[in-house]
């Protein structure tokens, strides 16, 4: 028999077991941006990059409907003329890096994720970031604690299960929703 209920215990296992003080970071500098107006800038792979969606739909969209202001925010992925173009023209692995040098400015954020843990365009984002002068926050798995320090803040979920890795940090987009929609209070 299959056990329906394995993911779950896996998955709350893992949220247990994360660094919390990381965790309770990254909720911190996402509310400054959202406090100060700055922009927020998130990429990520595959399902990551849905991921970067749903978070920029919520952040904005959402706390904008609930609190009358949003967390500005803006995928990597949302322009794909611009993406095929980039990676046309050039390594695949800039995509994430070279948007940010055309639209990022100094004190922005960038939230970066790479469920696997070294993702090539999320490491070379990282560190067009941080030349930028913008806080990174890494959202990371498997490997990713070998690229740990190229974040400000650095959120690792140790697991190689992908849907694990993914379904945590779409549990960090809504806990950031959340803890911005509660600082309103």
């Amino acid at each position: 028999m299959i056990d329906v209920f394995a993911h779950n215990r896996l998955l709350i296992e893992h949220l247990h077991n994360l660094d919390h003080e990381e965790w309770d970071s990254a909720c911190k500098v996402l509310l400054q941006a959202y406090k100060s107006g700055s922009t927020v800038w998130v990429g990520g792979n595959g399902g990551n990059s849905a991921n970067a969606f749903h978070f920029a739909t919520d952040w904005n969209k959402g706390l904008f409907k609930l609190t009358g202001k949003a967390l500005r925010s803006h995928t990597l992925w949302e322009n794909p003329a611009l993406v095929s173009a980039l990676s046309n023209d050039q390594e695949f692995e800039l995509i994430f890096a070279d948007q940010l040098s055309i639209f990022a400015k100094p004190g922005e954020v960038a939230v970066l994720m790479s469920g696997g843990g070294d993702s090539a365009n999320i490491i070379k984002s990282a560190i067009k970031a941080k030349e930028l002068g913008l806080t990174v926050i890494g959202l990371t798995g498997g490997r990713g604690q070998k690229i740990k320090h190229l974040f400000d803040v650095h959120i690792h979920i140790a697991s190689d299960d992908i849907q694990i890795v993914e379904d945590i940090h779409a549990t960090f987009g809504h806990t950031v929703y959340k803890f911005i929609a509660s600082a309103q209070n």
